[in-house]
Parts: C-alpha cells; structure tokens; sequence
C-alpha cells in the first residue's frame, strides 16, 4: 500500500518522473497494489480487531479504499492526451473537431450522426450540475446515455451508410471505433464540470484519510516492537 501511494504520488509531482511511463500506467499499478495491500491486511487480522488503534487503521484503510474505487470511477470521465495527461476544454473541443471531420469523410449521413450524438448530451446545458448528488447523478446519467447511444449509433453504421472509400470490413471496423471515441469524447465534454468539481471533492476526503491511516500504522507497528 505504501509503495502504491507513494510511488504514484512522486510520479505526479516531480518533474523528471513524468518521463517514466503514462500516467494512466501508473495510476493501474497504483489501484492494483491499494487493492491487493488491503486485502492482505483484512487476512492479517484474522477478522478480529484487537485494539482501538488496530480498529481505527482498519476503518481508516477501507475508506480509503472505497473512495479510491470511487475516485476511479470519477477519474475515467476524465479526457486524456497520448501522453497520458488530462486535457483541457480547449484541446477537447480541438479533438472533436478533427473526429467530426474524419467522420464526414467516411460517413454517407454524418450531419444525421454528429447530430443526434449531440442531442443525446444536450442535458449538460438543461441541466446545471451544483452539489454533489446531483454531479454524481448527471455522471450516472450520462454514462446510461452514452452506452444508449452506442447501441443505436453503431447499428446506423451499414455498409450503405460507409462511403466507397471505406467500405472493406476492416475498414468499417475503425470507423466503428472512431464513432465510439466520438460519442465517448461528447459525454467528457458533458461530464467536466460535474467530474472536475466531484474530483475535488474527492480528494478532500481520500487524502486526509491516507495521512490518517499511515498515522494508525506507524503508531500499530510501535505498539507491537514494544509490547
């Protein structure tokens, strides 16, 4: 647990570190030892707790767990460039253009398309995300939305439909792919406030519980050399 936390937190904050693989790499390793580490901890205290000290590191670590597989979910919403790095509006809106233009191009109806990709996230402006709850339930929405529009988008994609250009399976198949970008880069873009403002919410709570519990298992650890 604490070669994942740590190490991950180094790979964010120092500079000469950022050469050392993706971001989203890092953050894996880190889910996977925060998952496994616990896990071993649960089978350490033979599902007794002993102290309240023990009591306090173990409830501390499961909320850190649970918000971390929450924070996770909150974290995939999140654009990234190849490099690994969150991307700004800016650049989002840039990558859309340049989707929307490729699907034109192979595309015999993409204003049909482009349309009802963007009519199915139009909540985002009829809906202003201000608290918590309902963040969270805008997320949730548009997640339904978007595996909704998949369904129904990718079923539009016929052999008719594809341009001569693009009309070989394999082809198709990428363009199958792109569409799917297209339509989960809308849902970002309709998701970022709601994701931005949850994410630091987020953190509030997951980092003072880590402090908490790194605090718990120093004074566990003193406790057992000594008594």
């Amino acid at each position: 647990m604490v070669v994942g936390a740590l190490f991950y937190a180094l790979r964010k904050r120092i500079r000469f570190l950022r050469s050392l693989g993706k971001m989203s790499t890092w953050l894996d390793a880190h889910i996977m030892l925060c998952i496994f580490g616990p896990l071993l901890v649960v089978y350490h205290t033979g599902f007794v707790l002993k102290s309240p000290n023990a009591s306090i590191a173990f409830y501390a670590m499961m909320i850190v767990v649970t918000s971390g597989v929450f924070g996770r979910y909150i974290y995939r919403h999140f654009q990234f460039s190849l490099s690994g790095e969150r991307t700004s509006l800016k650049e989002m809106i840039q990558e859309v253009d340049q989707l929307d233009r490729r699907i034109s191009e192979g595309f015999s109806d993409s204003q049909k398309i482009l349309g009802t990709i963007r009519e199915y996230f139009k909540l985002r402006e009829k809906q202003k995300a201000t608290g918590v709850l309902r963040s969270v339930i805008l997320m949730i929405r548009l997640d339904r939305l978007e595996k909704k529009l998949k369904r129904q988008l990718v079923r539009m994609v016929r052999p008719r439909s594809v341009k001569p250009s693009m009309a070989i399976t394999g082809e198709k198949e990428s363009f199958e792919r792109l569409l799917i970008k297209r339509i989960q880069l809308e849902k970002n873009i309709s998701a970022l406030e709601a994701t931005t403002r949850l994410f630091a919410y987020w953190h509030k709570l997951h980092v003072p519980f880590i402090w908490i519990l790194g605090f718990t298992l120093i004074v566990h650890i003193a406790a057992v050399l000594v008594f």
